[in-house]
């Protein structure tokens, strides 16, 4: 049958009511169409939902030696620990010694021990607290920092987080 056929006009009318519910579905399943560069078939892959987070506790108020972030987060990535920074003035970064906690519920999380002042900072300076995902290399880059600190090994501060890091939220806070 040809397209001036009623039979090519009825497949038309078809395909108008199945294939834009069809593709809605598959966008909306989260997936998304990978096109071979040879252009000679398509692959259907599954698309990763971005890892997106907050920090709660903070409410802008000064900040002492040592607190406790909490916060929540969504779409944690696999094979990824959630850990907070310290960003310096001079724009270096340390680590905190052990990594964040994830609730049961997969939502909230918490940093027991954050220490955003060494000793003798100086009250009113600031600082920049961040919570990032971290990959295993990430997190053994980390560990060898907090041994070499505690072997009194003279360290250089990290010029960035880890290689892989996926922040979440940043915040800047007052030492009182």
């Amino acid at each position: 049958m040809g397209a001036g056929t009623t039979g090519g006009a009825s497949w038309r009318k078809w395909a108008k009511r199945i294939v834009p519910p069809v593709i809605a579905a598959v966008v909306g399943a989260g997936f998304t169409a990978v096109i071979n560069p040879a252009g000679d078939h398509t692959a259907v892959a599954a698309a990763t939902p971005e890892a997106t987070g907050k920090i709660t506790s903070l409410d802008g108020t000064p900040v002492g030696r040592s607190v406790v972030l909490k916060g929540s987060v969504q779409h944690a990535p696999k094979g990824y620990v959630l850990w907070a920074w310290v960003e310096d003035s001079s724009g270096h970064f340390f680590p905190t010694y052990s990594p964040c906690i994830i609730e049961k519920d997969g939502v909230n999380w918490h940093c027991p021990e954050v220490r955003p002042a060494a000793p003798g900072t100086k009250s009113g300076s600031t600082k920049t607290l961040h919570v990032a995902f971290v990959t295993a290399n990430g997190a053994l880059d980390i560990d060898q920092y907090r041994q070499d600190r505690e072997a009194n090994v003279k360290v250089k501060p990290f010029k960035d987080m880890t290689a892989g890091a996926i922040e979440i939220d940043s915040q800047d806070v007052a030492i009182k």
